[in-house]
């Protein structure tokens, strides 16, 4: 786990601290009067002097960017879209989007706004134990048409027959980018999420 926080200013002071195994090993403090700006992406690669052969036993798990929620010990359980949900007003359907993360070649497209399309995720197998769900997360890789006719990509929830909107995506016409829409409750309870709660849930897209 890597943090960064700020002391004073944040334009201007900046800590970095490194955690292994939930503990704190080291802190490094930078500072800039120039000013931060906060950091926009995450390099990850192997250490130097490994072989071409060995780099095929590096793997990367749980890579985890938040703001605000705590992130020592957390997990990501990975729900995947395993059957057609309430809506199928977009070309092709969840097979087209069931991979266990993004694949450029398969996709589901709309041409007209007002369309909704949506999808029923599989349960995710994993041990809760003593840890609470923080929030469930849809990573939406979007991109609208070249003719302007779509404007955006809106994503809900449905849950007990009734949408629950997140706020629109942001999607641009130049390229597919991913975006990410965060319910830190269960938006029908307005509780915090339990685990049954995530068996047969359900999740889509309108076309804006």
């Amino acid at each position: 786990r890597v943090q960064i926080t700020t002391v004073t200013n944040p334009n201007d002071t900046m800590n970095v601290s490194f955690y292994r195994n939930g503990q704190r090993r080291f802190t490094t403090t930078v500072t800039d009067s120039g000013g931060w700006a906060l950091p926009s992406q995450i390099l990850l690669q192997e250490r130097d002097g490994v072989t071409l052969e060995e780099r095929d036993n590096v793997y990367y798990q749980d890579v985890i960017v938040s703001e605000t929620i705590p992130t020592v010990g957390m997990e990501l359980a990975v729900l995947i879209p395993s059957a057609v949900g309430s809506y199928n007003a977009f070309d092709n359907d969840y097979t087209n989007i069931d991979d266990n993360g993004y694949d450029a070649s398969t996709a589901i497209s709309t041409a007209v706004t007002g369309a909704r399309e949506s999808w029923v995720f599989s349960t995710p197998d994993f041990d809760l134990g003593d840890k609470v769900i923080y929030a469930v997360v849809l990573d939406t890789v979007a991109q609208t048409d070249l003719a302007a006719v779509i404007s955006d990509f809106q994503p809900f929830l449905r849950i007990s027959a009734t949408d629950f909107a997140g706020a629109n995506l942001g999607a641009n016409n130049v390229n597919p980018d991913s975006y990410i829409t965060i319910y830190t409750e269960n938006p029908a309870t307005t509780n915090p999420w339990q685990k049954t709660e995530l068996a047969g849930l359900e999740a889509g897209l309108l076309s804006v």
